[in-house]
């Protein structure tokens, strides 16, 4: 048994299954082989590579690489996209002094300004 990807029209996996090759040569889809379990639904075969599914549905495909709507901020600190405010938000965490941050570590946050290239405290 080897792990195969279906494939639809536009090269987008819609499943991934387990099964022999007499059970492959005998379907119409296109399935591809997995070796490396590297296939995820909704993720993509192209230029024999498999891509993972989109992290977000407002980030597209190009060279093979999500890309955000605009780039990263080249800035320190946890930087994370937030798909609601199509925006990039950095988190920095203020643990008291002497302690670890944890789960109820208090932080702040800033949201990424396209026009002022910076970020501004929420």
């Amino acid at each position: 048994m080897a792990r195969y990807a279906l494939l639809n029209d536009d090269n987008k996996i819609t499943n991934v299954v387990l099964a022999d090759q007499t059970w492959i040569d005998g379907q119409t889809e296109t399935y591809i082989l997995d070796s490396n379990n590297e296939a995820q639904i909704n993720g993509y075969y192209l230029n024999n590579s498999f891509i993972p599914a989109s992290p977000f549905s407002s980030w597209t495909l190009v060279n093979n690489e999500w890309t955000p709507p605009f780039a990263k901020p080249d800035e320190t600190g946890d930087i994370q996209w937030d798909e609601s405010l199509q925006s990039w938000k950095r988190y920095t965490f203020t643990p008291p002094e002497g302690e670890e941050v944890g789960p109820d570590t208090p932080f702040t946050t800033e949201t990424w300004n396209t026009t002022t290239n910076s970020f501004e405290q929420d």
